[in-house]
């Protein structure tokens, strides 16, 4: 029964399930209907409980439900509407509460106080996250801008609106991965791919028909235990009470042959399975969530393209046109089992969908809705293993994709995506690839040779320069003299122990020389000064990239005092000392 005194303002387009409300903007158009459950307030609308009727509401109600009804035509999703429809709730709520005029006219008003309330809350109470404050202004001011504007000005969005008010979008910072990380994130990754693989081989049909409790044994050694709706699983029997025994033994026997397995004792291990094989086919096909589990076991396909197989034709609503997804041909196996495996269980005949989602009781799901994947959450609590969600997953894969390839265009293609919305939403830094790809760019605009004295250069046939600032006295470089290199432009130090141990018995060698040479007045100090100075700055700058480098010049020193030289300088060393 709707309301005679307002238009229709449900989704149609939308499907609910049987024990969901249907979203109805009615409920708005009384004072005090928003602070209400949406079932409890309709139901007082259509008895005539509900009495405050605002007719003045009407225009602006009628203009946001045009908003929100564009958005689902656009193909937007049911959650985001769900949470935009939850922001509109709790702004006419606040308006209720405050007394705050709901109209077209005066909506810009009521939204700058909203907002004023929500930065109260984040600044002063702190029962508000900045971040979800803005979140909400963003979704509120986006409908507001569409619901207000005029039809002949284009469409803005509503950062016009939000420059109306305080609120400031928050600082974000960066994330940036890292070594550690990164190793620690696949590794995770690698382990959960091997908890799904074990559920999907172990819980086969006998072992779902089994005997309760039911016990699936890990690859790692762990197991994860199935109650089986069992009140004392891990009870013996002669341990329960005589007059109870034979109703515990009949509860843990196996299922009969005339039992259906879609029984609720064994209901959860199916819905754990179709989760797995749900996140399994996500990662191997880079499927969307919300088109992979509508999927419909007639949609399945095969086709061989190389060294891929060509598995489903889906529309992209961003795309606006059909993509290709693509799996590896192992991965053709494994899914003709798990199809065989949903017609073994029955599932086959209750539902056509490829991943049947199984209700948990009498409350069942709209057929679009998303599942939570609770049983996976479950389960991987109950082992100590991280979840991963679809998204993440799918983003594991196209970077891993794109490490390995270096080939942007055919991850893109694998993946079903633009190669822009791949670089703008997938691809994650990696500082082990940027290394390499640093170094290579080095090595080809920057080559190296090996220099005259300790060190490499990078000269490549050009004329030797000095360093500018070099003392008026110190080698001039000379591709020929080893101590000129110390001072050229084109001179490079390498991190190793090897070029710390030559730059210590250079160092020794000058030593010597300063020792053996007598200086005359015209020249009191000798150039080999300045070269030891300016190992000894190399020392320093080695010495402050790191604690391991730090120890390769203790370690040369250590050798120097030790009288163990350089090979490259041994034999001069001989000789200098045998002069002194």
């Amino acid at each position: 029964m709707s309301d005679g005194r307002a238009p229709d303002l449900t989704f149609p387009k939308i499907t609910f399930g049987p024990c969901e409300t249907p979203w109805d903007l009615r409920v708005y158009l009384y004072r005090g209907g928003a602070s209400m459950r949406s079932f409890h307030a309709l139901n007082a609308i259509d008895r005539g409980t509900l009495k405050a009727f605002c007719v003045d509401r009407l225009p602006l109600i009628t203009a946001l439900h045009a908003a929100l009804a564009a958005k689902v035509a656009s193909g937007a999703r049911k959650g985001s509407i769900k949470t935009a429809l939850c922001t509109v709730k709790r702004f006419y709520s606040w308006a209720d509460a405050n007394s705050q005029p709901l109209t077209i006219e005066k909506a810009k008003q009521s939204f700058v106080a909203w907002i004023e309330e929500l930065i109260f809350r984040y600044r002063i109470k702190k029962d508000l996250a900045h971040k979800t404050a803005y979140h909400s202004a963003s979704i509120l001011a986006d409908l507001l801008a569409h619901a207000l504007q005029e039809d002949s000005q284009p469409v803005r969005s509503g950062k016009s609106l939000l420059a109306l008010t305080r609120m400031s979008k928050p600082k974000q910072r960066p994330s940036i991965g890292s070594a550690l990380g990164d190793k620690q994130n696949l590794a995770q990754t690698f382990a959960f791919g091997s908890f799904l693989a074990d559920i999907c081989s172990g819980l086969d049909v006998a072992t779902i028909r089994g005997q309760a409790p039911v016990t699936l044994a890990l690859r790692d050694g762990r197991n994860l235990i199935f109650k089986c709706e069992l009140k004392a699983p891990g009870r013996a029997l002669q341990n329960f009470p005589e007059f109870r025994r034979a109703d515990a033994a009949r509860a843990r026997e196996p299922l009969r042959p005339d039992e259906s397995t879609t029984t609720l004792r064994r209901r959860a291990m199916l819905r754990l399975r179709i989760e797995a094989e749900l996140l399994i086919f996500v990662t191997q096909t880079g499927m969307n969530l919300a088109q992979a589990h509508l999927l419909r076991r007639e949609d399945y396909r095969w086709r061989t393209e190389g060294e891929d197989v060509e598995v489903f034709r889906v529309y992209k609503s961003r795309r606006r046109g059909e993509s290709l997804f693509r799996a590896y041909k192992e991965y053709k196996q494994h899914l003709q089992d798990y199809l065989a495996w949903l017609e073994q269980t029955g599932l086959a005949l209750l539902n056509d969908r490829l991943f049947p989602q199984l209700s948990r009781g009498p409350r069942v799901a709209a057929e679009d809705a998303l599942p939570g994947f609770r049983a996976m959450r479950k389960a991987c609590a109950e082992v100590g293993l991280r979840y991963i969600g679809p998204r993440e997953l799918r983003k594991t894969r196209v970077n891993w994709l794109l490490r390995h390839s270096r080939d942007p265009d055919m991850t893109a293609a694998l993946n079903a995506h633009a190669k822009e919305t791949l670089f703008r939403h997938y691809e994650r830094p990696h500082h082990q690839s940027a290394i390499s790809e640093i170094t290579a760019f080095h090595q080809s605009h920057d080559p190296a040779f090996k220099a005259s004295g300790p060190g490499i250069c990078v000269q490549n046939a050009r004329e030797p320069i000095a360093v500018l600032g070099s003392p008026r006295d110190a080698p001039t470089p000379d591709c020929a003299n080893p101590d000129g290199c110390f001072f050229c432009v084109y001179h490079r130090d390498e991190m190793s122990l090897d070029y710390c141990w030559r730059l210590a018995s250079a160092r020794h060698l000058k030593v010597l020389e300063v020792a053996l040479w007598r200086s005359p007045a015209s020249q009191p100090v000798h150039p080999a000064n300045l070269v030891i100075d300016r190992i000894n700055a190399k020392f320093q700058a080695i010495c402050l990239v790191g604690l391991v480098q730090a120890e390769w010049v203790d370690e040369a020193t250590a050798r120097i005092r030790e009288g163990t030289f350089h090979p490259s300088y041994s034999a001069l060393i001989e000789l200098a000392e045998m002069l002194m």
